[in-house]
């Protein structure tokens, strides 16, 4: 039996530290990452990380978008790339009451956990495209298309819960297919 979601704490606050993760491994290994190949990364590790271990990597709302599941903070940081891919920039988070020391935050090394499936969801998906991954979350009966097909417009929620689900459900498949 899953624990509700409603009582599972997040590991962040915000997903920044999700996507700097992502963009230090970007110039690390030399594969450029667009905004949009960042924020589907960002989805699937939350999916992942729900499916697979029950961490919820942060609380921020996941938006059904045209083009697949949108974490708006991270869009909104990042959109002045366009379709470029994001270079020498880190996602900022601010100290409170105080808009002038930013900082990047980032993974604890201590999160072994997190950075486990964090380093999985990069090896699986790094050399896909963003259109790959904007596919791959447009699959029949994913989250994004569920809510996608009912609502057909931008800023509905894909509910947590039936991220976790799908992810769940994935992973089992995959282990009783010996494919992980």
């Amino acid at each position: 039996m899953m624990t509700p979601l409603s009582e599972v704490k997040a590991k962040y606050e915000t997903p920044s530290e999700v996507a700097n993760f992502f963009l230090e491994k970007s110039r690390k290994d030399g594969v450029p990452v667009t905004p949009m190949k960042l924020i589907k990364l960002i989805y699937l590790a939350y999916g992942w990380a729900l499916g697979a271990e029950d961490i919820k990597l942060f609380d921020e709302r996941i938006e059904a978008w045209k083009y697949g599941p949108v974490i708006p903070s991270i869009y909104h940081e990042f959109k002045h790339f366009g379709s470029a891919p994001i270079i020498d920039f880190l996602s900022q988070r601010y100290e409170a009451f105080d808009d002038k020391d930013a900082y990047a935050p980032k993974i604890s090394k201590d999160d072994s956990d997190v950075l486990d499936v964090l380093d999985l969801v990069w090896d699986l998906y790094k050399d896909k495209s963003a259109t790959e991954l904007m596919i791959l979350t447009h699959e029949k009966d994913a989250p994004w298309e569920k809510v996608w097909s009912k609502h057909k417009f931008e800023n509905s929620e894909i509910p947590p819960d039936s991220i976790r689900t799908y992810y769940k459900d994935l992973m089992d498949k995959l282990l009783k297919s010996d494919v992980v």
